[in-house]
């Protein structure tokens, strides 16, 4: 999980999410839960996604939380609600490449025994 946060938030586009919204107007009118990668790589510093999965339900969760936020605060065709875009499809790559690699050790394991 560390090393796609790690990918998202070197991401050109990632500056905007990497920390919480601050002092704009109606903010918390608009989204009830608030989300940033910063707030993300807190709570994997704090073990708050372990399991036993490569990638836990709630890490995904909380990621997409701060692209969804974004887009409901910011209209369509804003250039912060394309970033969230192309950031949430390049989260959604390296998701897909995490669980293919899991998949493939588990593969190896197999034809080891």
């Amino acid at each position: 999980m560390r090393s796609i946060l790690t990918g998202i938030c070197s991401h050109p586009f990632a500056k905007p999410f990497l920390a919480p919204v601050a002092d704009v107007e109606y903010y918390d009118d608009v989204v009830e839960y608030r989300m940033d990668l910063g707030e993300v790589s807190s709570r994997l510093d704090r073990h708050e996604y372990d399991g036993d999965d490569v990638v836990s339900n709630a890490f995904v969760r909380d990621v997409q939380l701060v692209w969804n936020n974004c887009r409901l605060f910011n209209d369509d065709n804003s250039g912060l609600a394309r970033a969230a875009n192309t950031l949430d499809a390049d989260f959604h790559k390296m998701l897909q490449a995490a669980a293919a690699t899991k998949n493939s050790r588990g593969a190896i394991r197999t034809k080891k025994q």
